[in-house]
């Protein structure tokens, strides 16, 4: 299921010399000189990097860059999909199928 999303991306980013901080309040982007984002300051705690990346509500608009968007939806329906066992389920559309995306 989706949770296990954010263990993989962990266990990559620990294999890969990265750090991920999930649930975790940040205080403080810290800055360079030139202004761009060089780590954060959560408590006494702090963590820096060379690229950080986070929500666009943590960095000023002028800051932030779009560069695609995540959709979710919750479809309530009168009869079970066919082929599924259960009172739920998770469909996940590859973007093979998908006109005009390239990545799942």
């Amino acid at each position: 299921g989706l949770s296990s999303l954010p263990e993989g991306f962990s266990r990559l980013a620990a294999i890969y010399g990265g750090t991920v901080m999930l649930r975790t309040d940040v205080d403080e982007i810290l800055k360079n000189s030139k202004g761009e984002a060089v780590g954060v300051r959560c408590g006494d705690q702090v963590a820096t990097a060379d690229i950080v990346i986070g929500d666009a509500s943590f960095f000023p608009p002028e800051k932030s860059v779009k560069t695609g968007q995540v959709i979710r939806s919750v479809c309530l329906l009168k009869e079970k999909i066919k082929g599924t066992n259960g009172d739920s389920c998770q469909i996940i559309l590859p973007a093979k199928h998908l006109p005009g995306k390239e990545h799942d």
